[in-house]
């Protein structure tokens, strides 16, 4: 064998190595889902729901003014106290959600597409999480259950909510900024979980991830899910969050 020769088969060599550890876990590779193409977006998170406050609306001026100065993305994180509350977490008022329903219309009135994220998901919230009866990370296997299962509930609303409008002009974004954790066995369970009922209304619904550690950490446990990781770049803390007074 010659050197051109031993060079190409040790590659292929290797190629086949990192591949088959990629496809570790994976039955079969026609499993794996691709990776979805996304436009280049540029936008904003619309906060009026971040805390949950029942009343609060979008303003169709943000949408205009966004459109006019060539953006094209808004984010909305939610609050579930905003329609549903921690004392009930099965029940949902339905006419709550009429603020929502008016952004993803204007949304398509003005180009910009709508990336709809539980910021506050039954749960867990990465502000003051103690709030939520039951814990879905970190907490008893009877706890995490609980509110596994009621944030499944709230993303199956939504996804048969809005399953009539395509991928090009809804997103959603599962929750925002999981904990830091040792390992991501967890996390993996719960995004696969969500990931699965909501394509039971829409299966090409494009899915948005946040990463591991408060946002900052890829989870290569859902790459054959073919949804978007969301990943932050708030690293060094003091120019990314330079007068944050929170």
């Amino acid at each position: 064998m010659n050197r051109r020769s031993f060079l190409v088969a040790s590659s292929s060599l290797a190629a086949g190595l990192l591949l088959t550890k990629r496809l570790q876990g994976m039955d079969t590779i026609a499993q794996v889902k691709p990776q979805p193409r996304i436009p280049l977006w540029r936008g904003f998170n619309l906060t009026e729901l971040t805390g949950g406050q029942r009343g609060q609306t979008f303003k169709e001026s943000d949408f205009a003014w966004m459109a006019e100065w060539g953006f094209n993305f808004a984010r909305l994180p939610l609050s579930y106290w905003a329609w549903s509350s921690p004392k009930d977490w099965n029940a949902i008022d339905e006419s709550a959600l009429a603020p929502i329903d008016q952004a993803i219309a204007w949304g398509k009135q003005y180009g910009i597409h709508i990336n709809l994220c539980l910021h506050r998901i039954p749960g867990y919230s990465v502000n003051r999480r103690e709030l939520e009866p039951f814990q879905l990370f970190e907490s008893t296997p009877d706890s995490m259950a609980r509110a596994l299962e009621a944030a499944t509930h709230h993303w199956r609303v939504f996804a048969k909510r809005y399953k009539d409008f395509p991928a090009a002009q809804l997103s959603f974004d599962l929750l925002n900024e999981p904990p830091f954790m040792p390992d991501q066995s967890r996390y993996v369970e719960v995004i696969r979980t969500l990931v699965g009922a909501i394509r039971e209304s829409r299966a090409d619904r494009l899915i948005v991830a946040d990463g591991a550690d408060i946002g900052q950490t890829p989870v290569w446990g859902v790459e054959d899910l073919g949804i978007v990781q969301s990943t932050r770049g708030y690293l060094p803390k003091m120019v990314s969050h330079f007068t944050a007074d929170w």
